[in-house]
């Protein structure tokens, strides 16, 4: 296993999550799911250390040498962080994608990570997810 996929565990995008780990060419990636996904990393606290030391052990023993973060559009973890959806969520999405790979490309020398987001189609389709979008997030 060769990718660790951090994402929301909001069941509404698991399929959307699975369409990413076949286009990035991987299977049997590993994944950790967490309300808000890479929100975790956007405030210093107690539980960053302890996912810290899970993504260690899984770079150690598990190989992994890529970490792919997703978020997404409508996510309710944000919504209760936030005090509702008025906000821009994509450019939030996109901060908070920078801080988890700011933090993880600090702690572990070596990785790669590539950040995507799963937008909401409201426009389009009221209550579907599209297609994981890459987010380029300068190291």
């Amino acid at each position: 296993m060769s990718h660790l996929i951090i994402s929301c565990i909001d069941g509404r995008i698991r399929d959307r999550v699975r369409e990413l780990e076949e286009k990035i060419g991987e299977k049997n990636s590993l994944w950790i799911l967490v309300p808000g996904g890479p929100l975790a990393f956007s405030e210093p606290n107690t539980e960053i250390e302890s996912l810290l030391s899970w993504i260690d052990t899984l770079i150690t023993r598990q190989g992994v040498h890529k970490i792919v973060l997703a978020s997404h559009q409508q996510c309710l973890a944000y919504g209760r962080k936030l005090g509702g959806f008025f906000h821009d969520e994509r450019e939030i999405l996109a901060r908070d994608l920078a801080k988890a790979k700011k933090a993880l490309l600090e702690k572990f020398f070596g990785i790669r990570v590539e950040c995507y987001i799963v937008p909401w189609l409201d426009r389009e389709s009221p209550g579907i997810f599209g297609p994981a979008e890459m987010i380029d997030i300068p190291a």
